[in-house]
């Protein structure tokens, strides 16, 4: 005859079975989350490194690339931009949209010259905000403040281009780099031209492009 056995806790298992059964539990969960990690294989889609579109259409991938080239260097080259990166970065960053995406709906003339316009413009504000002494004196104690109003600058550009229908998601760093860089007249000008210029090459050579993504 089998000895008696302690009947079992109506509550559950003992508190001793309470501490170890988690403990096991995890570093079970943890093994097989491991074993997961290490054989999971990567899909040949994920792992490529060439755009399968671009077969057969290299040429027209590289002329295009060219083409954004020359219209940028055509568009910056009355200005030595070295010392303004901040601003006329937005400018390559339009060019990529031109001549990448170019019929997409950021890349039509309302879109990249409304959107410049309206960020440029948000962050010549900030930049005059920045100008005011109270501001500027509480710059100088701290980065806080000129990060805020750099950053509401990007916030008030994105808004107001998505208020107007003229989405161009490059002039979102026209708005910071105003703000940031402050730019005298000549450099908006130079700025404001080389926008037009990029706009009109893309409106001329339509023809000949090709939507790349």
């Amino acid at each position: 005859m089998l000895p008696d056995q302690p009947p079992e806790s109506e509550s559950g298992p003992t508190p001793e079975a309470d501490r170890t059964l988690p403990r096991e539990g995890h570093g079970h969960m943890m093994r097989k989350s491991w074993r997961a990690i290490v054989g999971m294989r990567v899909h040949p889609e994920h792992a490529r490194l060439e755009d399968p579109r671009l077969k057969g259409h290299r040429r027209v991938y590289a002329s295009q690339a060219i083409l954004a080239g020359a219209a940028l260097l055509l568009a910056l080259v009355v200005k030595d931009v070295v010392t303004s990166a901040a601003v006329f970065a937005a400018i390559a960053s339009t060019a990529f949209v031109l001549f990448v995406t170019p019929f997409s709906v950021v890349a039509t003339p309302r879109h990249v010259i409304g959107g410049h316009i309206i960020c440029s413009g948000v962050g010549l504000a900030i930049a005059a905000i920045l100008t005011i002494s109270a501001v500027a004196s509480a710059v100088d104690n701290g980065d806080f403040v000129f990060n805020l109003l750099a950053a509401l600058a990007v916030a008030l550009g994105i808004a107001l281009m998505g208020i107007t229908d003229t989405e161009h998601p490059p002039a979102a760093g026209t708005a910071l780099g105003f703000a940031v860089v402050a730019p005298n007249g000549e450099l908006v000008a130079v700025f404001a031209g080389s926008v037009i210029v990029l706009v009109l090459m893309q409106q001329i050579l339509l023809g000949r492009l090709r939507n790349l993504l």
